[in-house]
């Protein structure tokens, strides 16, 4: 029997203030230096105690299915696929709710509770069948039915609870194409998630050939936060499960979009300027992926706008997934500019995983 849980409501957090000079680099909207360590060695130092502290390998996948109807085809492939290469656990939660019936239960009526039984007995049904359906002797796999709102919460409540290394949530990929709402999920449960969270997009879906990771060194955010390594971290995790090929993509500005003199050093020996852009940027985005053992052959940098680039080289390299941050940003910032991750996540073609701010 699935065991009921509480209503989880949520409250918006402040608006940050954040402070910026104009340079579109991979996170989108503005950015600014970052400010520096005093040496290399206590950079270094911060940057592998950060690595030690990443999960080694996924163990445990939580499926978030979407109120109002069975999971979509897309879902069910990747669960069929997890399941078959997953040596670990899954768990599928479907999340309800309903007004009506939740007034009648703190009114304490009996009918309500009765309604509300049904409901979760009729859910527990279905998601039976599709555990008996893609049970196989590699992997775990159970389901829970949830009671509350916002579905978003509840999700992220239970993958706290139950340890998850990743979420994953899908949809149609039409009704992807057609607006933003599975994508603003996405970015908004991962701000606040205990684990990456997988948008899984791809409609017949038989696994990752080919896994790219955005980063972006020189944001002003990654030094302090580790987002790159944290994005990197997740990419190796996914690519690692099927052998998958790897690859890095770094988008900086243009050097005619700003003019900033070369001796402003944005990073330990690294020094940013309108004559050296590619230069200054190639270097961090080396040192990053040579932690990784990811070679020059596999580094990908472009110029331009942040969205329109990543969309346009996951379809050149031909990527079946794209991994990238999203980044806590003002209300301001995120109104005019938008978020990169969120645009990328409704307009690429391919499977999004979203890797939030460190918890």
């Amino acid at each position: 029997m699935h065991e009921m849980v509480e209503i989880f409501c949520r409250q918006n957090p402040p608006f940050q203030k954040t402070s910026h000079i104009r340079i579109n680099a991979n996170s989108g909207g503005p950015s600014t230096l970052p400010n520096m360590l005093d040496t290399r060695s206590e950079y270094q130092r911060i940057t592998e105690r950060r690595i030690e502290k990443m999960v080694d390998e996924i163990n445990r996948v939580l499926i978030a299915i979407q109120p109002g109807g069975p999971p979509s085809k897309s879902v069910l492939d990747h669960v069929s696929w997890l399941a078959t290469h997953l040596n670990g656990e899954i768990r599928i939660v479907s999340c309800l709710y309903d007004t009506v019936i939740a007034a009648g239960l703190v009114n304490e009526d009996r009918n309500s509770f009765a309604a509300q039984a049904g409901m979760i007995n009729t859910q527990e049904g279905t998601l039976d069948e599709i555990v008996k359906s893609i049970a196989t002797p590699e992997c775990s796999i159970d389901s829970a039915v949830r009671w509350g709102i916002p579905y978003r919460d509840v999700i992220r409540e239970e993958a706290r609870k139950w340890a998850a290394d990743l979420i994953v949530v899908g949809s149609p990929q039409a009704r992807i194409r057609a607006n933003l709402g599975i994508a603003g999920f996405g970015i908004r449960l991962a701000s606040q998630s205990p684990c990456p969270v997988l948008i899984a997009k791809i409609s017949s879906f038989t696994g990752y050939r080919s896994v790219i990771a955005a980063i972006d060194p020189l944001h002003r955010h990654n030094e302090l936060t580790g987002t790159d390594d944290r994005v990197l971290n997740a990419a190796t995790q996914i690519a690692g499960i099927q052998d998958s090929s790897l690859s890095v993509l770094h988008v900086y500005p243009n050097p005619e979009s700003f003019e900033l003199a070369s001796s402003v050093e944005v990073r330990p020996g690294v020094y940013y300027g309108a004559e050296n852009i590619e230069a200054a940027h190639r270097s961090a985005v080396t040192e990053v992926a040579d932690r990784y053992d990811i070679d020059s052959e596999r580094i990908h940098l472009v110029a331009g706008d942040p969205v329109e680039e990543i969309v346009d080289q996951t379809r050149k390299l031909r990527a079946d997934l794209i991994v990238l941050s999203t980044i806590k940003r003002g209300f301001i910032e995120e109104t005019v500019y938008g978020s990169t991750a969120t645009r990328v996540a409704a307009e690429s073609e391919c499977d999004v995983l979203l890797v939030g701010p460190a918890n």
